[in-house]
């Protein structure tokens, strides 16, 4: 279970994504991640809300803004980003699953 001041990070993060690597200004970045907050939220009580926690921040931002900025072109940046955001000691093995796929400097 994600705790809320996890998911209020990972949704910043979502926001930050689409800042950096979809170009869109922080206003409507801002905007478009309370409008898909909000969708999930109204969702049937039969589907599992909390299971975008399971994506990477870097995909919702994608599924939001519409468009396929490869991952590989921006792993750099996006783990420094998330080695940031996530320091959280729940958060331990998914940046080591990180660190596997990216290398072991990020």
């Amino acid at each position: 279970m994600i705790t809320g001041q996890q998911a209020e990070v990972f949704w910043s993060v979502v926001a930050e994504c689409l800042v950096r690597f979809h170009a869109h200004p922080v206003t409507l970045a801002c905007k478009e991640v309370a409008e898909y907050r909000a969708h999930l939220a109204e969702a049937p009580k039969g589907m599992r809300r909390g299971m975008v926690y399971h994506s990477e921040p870097f995909e919702v931002a994608s599924r939001i803004a519409g468009d396929a900025v490869q991952l590989s072109d921006v792993a750099q940046e996006y783990a420094a980003m998330m080695e940031a955001a996530f320091p959280f000691p729940s958060e331990s093995l998914a940046m080591r699953e990180r660190r596997a796929r990216y290398g072991p400097d990020r």
